[in-house]
């Protein structure tokens, strides 16, 4: 009989251990969680962040590819006054 005893407490230590663990294991899954959710708080941050600077960065390409543009033309229009100046130079 006080066999059966002994293995009855350490079936309830047992068990008490096994609930411990278990709400251990709860309480981590909860926090894992909330980190989870958090990092993807953070995530969705940068990403409106970067969007946003890429954003900026392409219309500051945009700006530059114009302006490229109207320089080439200018240099164009330039040079070939260029060429007819010196033309009548030559011609004098």
């Amino acid at each position: 009989m006080a066999h059966e005893e002994e293995d009855d407490i350490g079936d309830i230590s047992n068990r008490k251990m096994l609930k411990i663990l278990m709400q251990e294991i709860a309480d981590v899954r909860r926090e894992l969680k909330e980190d989870i959710s958090g990092l993807g708080k953070r995530i969705d941050s940068v990403d409106q962040k970067l969007t946003k600077r890429i954003d900026t960065l392409s219309s500051d390409v945009q700006t530059l590819r114009l302006e490229v543009h109207q320089n080439q033309t200018a240099f164009m229009k330039n040079h070939d006054k260029l060429e007819r100046r010196v033309a009548v130079l030559e011609a004098a």
